[in-house]
């Protein structure tokens, strides 16, 4: 598709689409309101009517081959072309823009976080999600961080093969063991049943949206260590394949970290 001129507030549009529609492929006409609202100051700024602009970036970003990275490119051109008063007004529109249904996902809180550290502003963000006024999604025993592991172990296992048989499910309760500690293994298998829940209607977006909220939630030294947990996964049930280890080395490539495929797997 051949866009018009593309100015900052259409990737401002882009961005501020990504957590109302983006993350969970619904937006809420509190979200529509709220969108159009923090869109206006910049597409008067730029000379351009709201409603058009917000379209040409919600297209951009439903029709890229990878809409993470499309979110990424709008970052980065972001980065360069405004100043940091502006991002941290752009960041404050999008925390109230997640806000606007009443409840901040957990993958609303990874974008926001994302978008935060990409421009320098991390203590911002997590103020921001600190002080929210919405009812906060993941932080407790229904969705937490063992889930997203979980839920991102499972996906590359039943990657491998399209199934998650006996000797890998054992694997998978080994290895969430330590990520925590106080977990009995009633509790481990009621986290694996409820990922397992959660990915049978997963799709794409929502394994990278996993990926990128493991990658600002961990440090360098514990995504290693994920990817040694997943490599252990990999090896449960026969050798590693071509295959599995190319989706090893894509996370690593996505996390910034050096893969190593050599893991004590006991």
């Amino acid at each position: 598709m051949a866009y018009p001129t593309w100015t900052p507030a259409h990737d401002i549009a882009l961005l501020y689409m990504a957590p109302a529609y983006g993350t969970d492929h619904e937006l809420s006409p509190e979200e529509g309101v709220s969108v159009q609202a923090a869109l206006a100051p910049w597409a008067a700024g730029y000379n351009l009517e709201v409603r058009p602009t917000l379209i040409e970036g919600v297209t951009r970003l439903t029709e890229a081959e990878s809409p993470d990275e499309a979110v990424d490119q709008a970052i980065e051109r972001l980065s360069d072309e405004l100043s940091a008063d502006h991002h941290s007004d752009i960041l404050e529109g999008l925390v109230d823009i997640a806000e606007a249904d009443g409840v901040l996902l957990q993958r609303e809180q990874g974008l926001i976080a994302h978008v935060a550290a990409a421009w320098g502003h991390k203590a911002l963000g997590e103020s921001l999600l600190d002080n929210t006024t919405a009812e906060v999604e993941g932080t407790s025993d229904d969705w937490s961080l063992i889930h997203e592991l979980a839920f991102l172990f499972i996906a590359i296992a039943h990657a491998g093969n399209n199934e998650l048989n006996t000797d890998e499910i054992a694997m998978l309760r080994k290895r969430l063991q330590p990520w925590h500690p106080d977990f009995d293994e009633e509790a481990i298998d009621d986290v694996i049943r409820t990922a397992l829940r959660v990915y049978a209607d997963a799709d794409e977006d929502l394994i990278q949206h996993v990926v990128q909220t493991l990658k600002q939630a961990l440090p360098d030294v514990q995504l290693l260590a994920v990817l040694d947990d997943i490599y252990c996964m990999a090896r449960a049930d026969g050798p590693v394949t071509d295959a599995e280890e190319a989706l090893i080395a894509t996370l690593g490539s996505a996390w910034d970290v050096q893969v190593r495929l050599s893991p004590r797997c006991k």
